[in-house]
Parts: C-alpha cells; structure tokens; sequence
C-alpha cells in the first residue's frame, strides 16, 4: 500500500510508513500522519480527509480519496519496463 499514487498525472500522491506511521503527501504538500478507522478506512483528524485502499482481484491496490463529500481514485505508479530483450550479464567465476 505504500508508495506514490497519481490522482492526475500533475498530482502525485505519496504512501509512506515513517517511524510505524502511515503518511500522506499529496502533491508538494508536507507528509500527515493518517490514523487507521476500524472500517480499514484512514483518517487525518484536523482534515476531512478519507483514505481507503482497495484491491480487485490480482490488480494492484488503487487509492481512494474522499474530500469535501467526493471521491477520487489514484492509481499507482508502476516502473517502467525495460524494451527490448532482457539480456543475462556474464558472470565472472573463480578459477
């Protein structure tokens, strides 16, 4: 569930565990601890600010964001894959 989520492609998102706590940074905005809610949801106390996290099937986790009465989705941001064919490098053995 940790890592960078991007609601827009100018608005990343980041997920961080920092110091046993979950954090949100939405944006250039500075990290806020998120406090868990029993229904899995996270909560910043001094914002109306909802997180959920969720899951369909083998996809990767999406990020919900619910502000001011309107929900969100972020995606995750994913690595980019190598082009071309993956090519093994020599590895070298003692003699």
């Amino acid at each position: 569930m940790t890592g960078r989520y991007v609601l827009r492609d100018d608005y990343p998102i980041d997920i961080a565990l920092t110091d046993g706590q979950l954090t949100f940074a939405a944006s250039t905005q500075q990290p806020v601890v998120l406090l868990a809610e029993p229904d899995g949801s996270y909560r910043h106390p001094d914002l109306d600010l909802e997180i959920r996290f969720v899951r369909s099937d083998d996809q990767p986790f999406v990020l919900e964001l619910r502000q001011e009465g309107v929900t969100q989705t972020a995606r995750p941001v994913t690595e980019p894959r190598p082009s071309g064919p993956i090519v093994d490098e020599p590895r070298v053995t003692g003699r």
